[in-house]
Protein backbone atom coordinates (compact mmCIF):
# COMPACT_ATOMS: atom_id res chain seq x y z
CA UNK A 1 0.00 0.00 0.00
CA UNK A 2 1.36 3.10 -0.99
CA UNK A 3 1.71 5.88 2.17
CA UNK A 4 0.04 8.83 0.10
CA UNK A 5 -2.82 7.39 -1.40
CA UNK A 6 -4.05 4.21 0.60
CA UNK A 7 -6.34 1.50 -1.11
CA UNK A 8 -9.18 3.24 -1.76
CA UNK A 9 -8.06 6.71 -2.73
CA UNK A 10 -9.70 7.12 -5.98
CA UNK A 11 -12.78 5.13 -4.84
CA UNK A 12 -15.99 7.75 -5.40
CA UNK A 13 -19.37 7.00 -4.09
CA UNK A 14 -21.42 9.89 -3.07
CA UNK A 15 -23.83 11.20 -6.43
CA UNK A 16 -22.73 14.70 -6.59
CA UNK A 17 -19.25 14.09 -6.04
CA UNK A 18 -19.54 10.85 -8.60
CA UNK A 19 -21.19 13.05 -10.92
CA UNK A 20 -18.25 15.50 -10.58
CA UNK A 21 -15.68 12.91 -11.12
CA UNK A 22 -16.88 11.68 -14.15
CA UNK A 23 -16.53 15.27 -15.34
CA UNK A 24 -13.87 16.30 -14.42
CA UNK A 25 -11.55 14.08 -12.33
CA UNK A 26 -9.65 17.05 -10.91
CA UNK A 27 -12.27 18.82 -9.01
CA UNK A 28 -12.01 16.07 -6.16
CA UNK A 29 -8.65 14.44 -6.80
CA UNK A 30 -5.31 16.34 -6.81
CA UNK A 31 -3.29 13.28 -7.72
CA UNK A 32 -3.82 11.09 -10.92
CA UNK A 33 -4.61 7.13 -9.33
CA UNK A 34 -2.45 5.92 -12.44
CA UNK A 35 0.74 7.77 -11.11
CA UNK A 36 0.38 5.32 -7.98
CA UNK A 37 -0.42 2.25 -10.12
CA UNK A 38 -4.30 2.78 -9.45
CA UNK A 39 -7.38 3.14 -10.80
CA UNK A 40 -10.43 5.62 -10.28
CA UNK A 41 -13.57 3.64 -8.91
CA UNK A 42 -17.17 5.14 -8.99
CA UNK A 43 -19.02 2.77 -6.76
CA UNK A 44 -22.84 2.44 -7.58
CA UNK A 45 -24.22 -0.45 -5.45
CA UNK A 46 -25.19 1.90 -2.77
CA UNK A 47 -28.11 3.95 -1.75
CA UNK A 48 -26.03 7.24 -2.36
CA UNK A 49 -25.60 6.38 -5.34
CA UNK A 50 -26.61 9.02 -8.08
CA UNK A 51 -28.15 8.59 -11.73
CA UNK A 52 -25.38 10.08 -13.35
CA UNK A 53 -22.47 7.39 -11.90
CA UNK A 54 -25.48 4.68 -12.99
CA UNK A 55 -25.48 5.97 -16.96
CA UNK A 56 -22.02 5.88 -16.88
CA UNK A 57 -22.46 2.52 -16.09
CA UNK A 58 -25.16 1.96 -18.54
CA UNK A 59 -22.78 3.25 -21.21
CA UNK A 60 -20.26 0.87 -20.47
CA UNK A 61 -21.65 -1.33 -20.78
CA UNK A 62 -23.30 -0.41 -23.85
CA UNK A 63 -26.85 -0.35 -23.00
CA UNK A 64 -29.41 2.02 -24.47
CA UNK A 65 -31.59 3.63 -21.75
CA UNK A 66 -33.28 7.21 -21.69
CA UNK A 67 -32.67 9.33 -18.88
CA UNK A 68 -35.84 8.71 -17.44
CA UNK A 69 -34.94 4.91 -17.63
CA UNK A 70 -31.52 5.18 -15.72
CA UNK A 71 -33.35 7.42 -12.85
CA UNK A 72 -36.16 4.63 -12.63
CA UNK A 73 -33.58 1.87 -12.39
CA UNK A 74 -31.60 4.20 -10.13
CA UNK A 75 -33.97 3.92 -8.06
CA UNK A 76 -34.26 0.04 -7.73
CA UNK A 77 -30.59 0.16 -7.17
CA UNK A 78 -30.89 2.02 -4.12
CA UNK A 79 -34.34 0.30 -2.96
CA UNK A 80 -32.12 -2.98 -3.11
CA UNK A 81 -29.00 -1.22 -1.57
CA UNK A 82 -31.06 -0.55 1.29
CA UNK A 83 -31.44 -4.16 2.15
CA UNK A 84 -27.58 -5.10 1.41
CA UNK A 85 -25.12 -3.25 -0.51
CA UNK A 86 -24.72 -4.26 -4.44
CA UNK A 87 -21.84 -5.69 -5.81
CA UNK A 88 -20.93 -4.64 -9.09
CA UNK A 89 -22.20 -7.83 -10.68
CA UNK A 90 -25.53 -7.58 -9.05
CA UNK A 91 -25.78 -3.96 -10.69
CA UNK A 92 -24.78 -5.07 -14.39
CA UNK A 93 -27.07 -7.64 -14.18
CA UNK A 94 -29.89 -5.37 -13.16
CA UNK A 95 -29.26 -2.99 -15.47
CA UNK A 96 -29.26 -5.54 -18.53
CA UNK A 97 -32.78 -7.33 -17.14
CA UNK A 98 -33.99 -3.63 -17.26
CA UNK A 99 -32.75 -2.72 -20.39
CA UNK A 100 -34.11 -6.38 -21.69
CA UNK A 101 -37.37 -5.69 -20.26
CA UNK A 102 -37.47 -2.30 -21.64
CA UNK A 103 -36.60 -3.55 -25.15
CA UNK A 104 -39.04 -6.06 -25.21
CA UNK A 105 -41.97 -4.21 -23.70
CA UNK A 106 -42.57 -5.94 -20.73
CA UNK A 107 -41.39 -3.28 -18.84
CA UNK A 108 -42.19 0.75 -18.72
CA UNK A 109 -40.81 3.73 -16.44
CA UNK A 110 -42.38 3.59 -13.04
CA UNK A 111 -43.57 0.18 -13.15
CA UNK A 112 -41.63 -1.62 -10.89
CA UNK A 113 -43.98 -4.50 -10.53
CA UNK A 114 -42.69 -5.65 -13.50
CA UNK A 115 -39.25 -4.85 -13.20
CA UNK A 116 -39.43 -7.09 -9.94
CA UNK A 117 -41.53 -9.92 -11.65
CA UNK A 118 -38.07 -9.67 -14.07
CA UNK A 119 -35.50 -9.55 -11.41
CA UNK A 120 -37.68 -12.83 -10.16
CA UNK A 121 -37.30 -14.77 -13.23
CA UNK A 122 -33.77 -13.59 -13.65
CA UNK A 123 -33.19 -15.23 -10.05
CA UNK A 124 -35.34 -18.15 -10.64
CA UNK A 125 -33.66 -18.93 -13.40
CA UNK A 126 -30.13 -18.96 -12.31
CA UNK A 127 -31.00 -20.79 -9.48
CA UNK A 128 -32.51 -23.67 -11.55
CA UNK A 129 -29.15 -23.97 -13.74
CA UNK A 130 -27.39 -24.51 -10.09
CA UNK A 131 -29.28 -27.29 -9.26
CA UNK A 132 -28.56 -28.55 -12.82
CA UNK A 133 -25.00 -28.05 -12.45
CA UNK A 134 -24.43 -29.58 -8.92
CA UNK A 135 -27.06 -32.44 -9.37
CA UNK A 136 -25.27 -33.38 -12.49
CA UNK A 137 -23.00 -36.32 -12.59
CA UNK A 138 -19.19 -34.32 -12.28
CA UNK A 139 -17.32 -37.57 -12.19
CA UNK A 140 -15.33 -38.12 -15.31
CA UNK A 141 -16.26 -40.42 -18.17
CA UNK A 142 -14.77 -43.95 -17.51
CA UNK A 143 -12.17 -44.89 -20.52
CA UNK A 144 -13.15 -47.11 -23.19
CA UNK A 145 -11.74 -50.48 -23.31
CA UNK A 146 -11.50 -51.56 -27.00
Amino acid sequence: MNPVTGYCAFTHKAGIHAKAILNNPSTYEILKPEDFGLTRYVSIGHRLTGWNAVKSRVEQLGLSLTDDEIKDATGKIKELADVRTQSMDDVDSLLRIYHSGIQSGELVVGHREALDRLLRRHKQGKSTESRDTSTSDSRPASPVHA
